[in-house]
C-alpha cells in the first residue's frame, strides 16, 4: 500500500510533522536535563499560571526549540518575579545550550551594554 521504502509509522509521523532527527543517548539526556531546568524555572506557579507555556517545554521535540522557548520563559518569569530576576534565570540556562545548537544561535554580548 505505502511501497516499499514508507512504513506505516513513516507516514503517520509524515501527516503529522517530520519525525525528528534521530540522536545517540547522551544528547538526548542533556536535552531532557535542559527541559527540566526549564520546566524548574517556570515552577508549579508558573505552570498554573502558562500551562501552554509548561506543555510547549514538556513535548518539545528539538534542542532549537527550547532554545526559541527562552524568550517566552523570560516573559513568563519576568511576570511572575520581575524582569532582573527572569534574566539571570534565562541566563542561567545558556551554557547548557553549548554544543547542542549551531554557534550562529548562539547569544553574543551587546555593545550597548558598554558605556
Amino acid at each position: 500500500m505505502f511501497g516499499k521504502s514508507t512504513s506505516f509509522k513513516q507516514s503517520v509521523q509524515g501527516f503529522f510533522g517530520s519525525a525528528p532527527e534521530p540522536m545517540d543517548a547522551r544528547r538526548a539526556e542533556r536535552i531532557e536535563h535542559i527541559r527540566a531546568a526549564m520546566l524548574s524555572q517556570l515552577g508549579p506557579q508558573g505552570g498554573q499560571q502558562y500551562p501552554l507555556l509548561e506543555r510547549r517545554i514538556m513535548y518539545c521535540r528539538d534542542v532549537e526549540s527550547l532554545w526559541f522557548l527562552r524568550g517566552d520563559l523570560l516573559l513568563a518569569l519576568a511576570m511572575m518575579h520581575g524582569e532582573l530576576v527572569a534574566r539571570h534565570r534565562v541566563d542561567g540556562l545558556r551554557e547548557m545550550f553549548q554544543g547542542l545548537i549551531p554557534d550562529a544561535l548562539q547569544s553574543r554580548p551587546s555593545p550597548l551594554g558598554e558605556a
